[in-house]
């Protein structure tokens, strides 16, 4: 067990909801983590993926495949980022391998807990995703935009994260504090190539 995992919280002590998640790694429930970080992101996730394919069916097909991959990462888990962070880094990389690929993912839930989960996720995120006139003008623009750009702007503007939470979540390496600065800078850059666009689309 890891270093990180041995400062669990006693029970019945008040935890926020990643050291809730923490503590459920820590006594290795995996099953339980998995859970909790769905039921905590699992909304945020589906609506980004929505944003990013395009398509309600693909996004769902590929929520499916990035919960198992989900449970399965949560074993490697060790702290180096918040469970937030870590989450949506799987959903990236599965969403973007989603559109490497021409068919679905071959990775499927079965039972009928996992598929009402899914769809009640499903309903939640594209009825957020598609209630104010200012997404139907953003899903216009993201049409235009390649999977990187949109993935940005999903999480920027969709997701409003923090510059350095983004440049976390969508670098393919742990970062320390300089390469951090430098990956949040061009990603800054990069989003001005699209900002007149953006503003243009979300104008009243």
């Amino acid at each position: 067990m890891a270093v990180w995992a041995r400062q669990t919280p006693p029970i019945g002590s008040r935890m926020d909801d990643e050291t809730h998640i923490t503590a459920l790694l820590a006594a290795e429930d995996y099953d339980a983590a998995t859970e909790a970080i769905l039921e905590l992101y699992g909304t945020r996730v589906f609506r980004t993926m929505i944003g990013v394919l395009r398509d309600e069916t693909a996004a769902e097909d590929t929520f499916q495949a990035f919960r198992i991959t989900l449970w399965q990462s949560l074993r490697r888990y060790r702290g180096e980022s918040r469970v937030f962070t870590w989450t949506y880094t799987i959903a990236r990389r599965t969403h973007s391998r989603r559109l490497r690929r021409s068919r679905a993912p071959e990775e499927r839930l079965h039972t009928d807990e996992e598929r009402a989960l899914v769809a009640r996720w499903t309903r939640t995120a594209t009825a957020e995703w598609q209630k104010t006139e200012s997404q139907d003008k953003l899903q216009v623009l993201l049409e235009d935009l390649d999977h990187d750009d949109r993935t940005l702007v999903m999480l920027r503007i969709a997701d409003q994260l923090p510059w350095g939470e983004i440049a976390a979540i969508l670098s393919d390496r742990a970062l320390d504090a300089d390469a951090l600065k430098t990956e949040t800078a061009r990603l800054r850059k990069r989003f001005e190539r699209v900002k007149t666009r953006l503003a243009s689309a979300l104008e009243d």
